[in-house]
């Protein structure tokens, strides 16, 4: 009985079975682990946010409606901001260029259920692009639906903000005066480059988020490890199991955990057909 990987195999299991609850599109080649941690960093938690907005922030009369239902939710942290964001944000293939990028989401401003996107709003072809953390929301345009390479957006940001990308300046390096076109051409073929603006060098927030992947894949080693210990502590403890074990007569599976808080996990253990359930405390 192998119970690292048994433990393994169960912990995407079971992120698998909640991530197609909510109506994910798992890819198959990756942990489902991680893209359960993905998920969880790319989707808007609902938390009360300030609303402020750049100079550049103008409201076409069309959208009134949508952005009076958004700023609600931002104001509020209530109600799915995550429901304005990417339609790919469910699909395990997909990557927010912009968003790895620059930092910045785009939001839909659509007022009603998208019908071809569960737990989605309708998309608009314009949309707005934002800059948050969980204590603001800073709208920095509308724009079209697809305008995402244009450093304009970044500019807004070092010219009225600095303050909310401090965290990606990078000292002692010159960075690159790069035109919108580049800056896309080195997106679709997947280059890190770091940019210049006024004097600044901005590295890519994708490097600085980068830490939160790694983060995970630490989180993950280091769950499974512990889980691990704790359910061969607890077997251990059985009079005559190593006899059982190699006899094959015990049989392990991780049954549910905790994936919002970890805080505790479940565990089948089956010992000659017999089984019996133990929830655990991390």
């Amino acid at each position: 009985m192998n119970l690292e990987k048994i433990i393994y195999r169960d912990i995407n299991s079971l992120a698998t079975d909640l991530l197609i609850s909510l109506d994910y599109k798992v890819d198959k080649k990756n942990s489902s682990f991680l893209q359960l941690m993905n998920l969880n960093h790319l989707l808007i938690a609902d938390i009360p946010r300030k609303i402020s907005f750049s100079k550049k922030f103008k409201l076409p009369p069309k959208y009134e409606e949508g952005f009076q239902l958004l700023s609600k939710k931002c104001e509020s942290g209530t109600g799915g901001l995550f429901q304005h964001q990417s339609r790919k944000l469910f699909n395990g293939n997909a990557i927010d260029l912009m968003f790895c990028d620059f930092g910045i989401h785009h939001l839909h401003l659509g007022v009603e259920e998208d019908l071809r996107h569960k737990r989605m709003m309708q998309g608009t072809e314009e949309v707005v692009f934002a800059y948050l953390n969980e204590e603001e929301i800073f709208f920095i345009k509308i724009a079209n639906h697809g305008e995402w390479h244009l450093k304009n957006n970044l500019e807004i940001l070092h010219r009225e903000r600095p303050d909310l990308i401090q965290h990606r300046v990078v000292s002692g390096l010159i960075g690159e005066n790069l035109k919108d076109e580049e800056i896309l051409a080195l997106r679709k073929n997947g280059y890190t480059y770091f940019l210049d603006i006024d004097g600044t060098c901005y590295m890519p927030e994708e490097i600085w988020g980068g830490k939160n992947i790694m983060k995970g894949h630490a989180y993950f080693i280091q769950l499974k490890y512990k889980i691990e210990k704790i359910i061969e502590e607890q077997i251990q403890s059985i009079p005559g199991i190593q006899k059982l074990i190699d006899n094959e007569d015990v049989d392990i599976k991780l049954s549910g955990l905790d994936f919002n808080k970890f805080k505790y996990f479940y565990f089948d253990l089956i010992i000659s057909g017999n089984l019996k359930q133990y929830k655990v405390f991390l």
